[in-house]
């Protein structure tokens, strides 16, 4: 199957989840991410603002924020690059590229001072390869960076393997609500 069938296949899935189902396997999740060793070494964290039927992170932000993590969220500057500004207020939001929600005042904060980076996509791989929404700014951002890469995906996303590019960049951890994938020594 191409890119292009795998992304539509799996949006009609993730897209007819109930909505008790995504805060369920959300807070499964979540409590997965918050047990790893790298989530309580890290106290700057890149999280990504969940839209429609992706795995929620807002109870993660939130949860974070009062164990003292800084917040992180992407946003899509003049220049189209995608570019990270602290949250430190959830409520101080608009919506920006795509309808995701960014911030209010964006201020750039130097990417290479994050240490975790939580990545949304539609189908991830065993291998740690992602596919998102097709623009690539993740790719792009994430290219070079040393930091530690985990995606969030509901348990039926994961699949063996998924057809790659060169720019494709690697997740060092996939975590569902099943289970916590290791893909840093593939």
């Amino acid at each position: 199957m191409n890119k292009i069938n795998l992304k539509e296949e799996f949006l009609k899935q993730r897209n007819v989840l109930k909505e008790y189902i995504i805060r369920e396997a959300s807070t499964l999740i979540k409590n997965s991410l918050f047990s790893l060793n790298e989530f309580n070494d890290s106290t700057n964290i890149a999280f990504y603002i969940s839209k429609g039927s992706e795995v929620c992170t807002k109870e993660m932000i939130l949860n974070a924020q009062k164990i003292n993590k800084k917040i992180f969220i992407p946003y899509i500057n003049k220049t189209n690059s995608m570019k990270l500004s602290e949250l430190k207020n959830y409520d101080n939001l608009k919506e920006g590229y795509f309808g995701v929600l960014e911030p209010l005042n964006p201020k750039p904060y130097p990417s290479n001072k994050i240490e975790l980076i939580i990545i949304p996509g539609i189908v991830f791989d065993k291998k740690g390869y992602r596919l998102g929404y097709g623009m690539g700014y993740y790719d792009k951002f994430l290219k070079g960076l040393k930091t530690t890469k985990v995606g969030l995906a509901f348990d039926f996303q994961v699949i063996e393997s998924i057809p790659g590019e060169p720019h494709d960049m690697k997740m060092d951890y996939i975590i569902t609500n099943k289970k916590i994938i290791t893909c840093k020594d593939d």
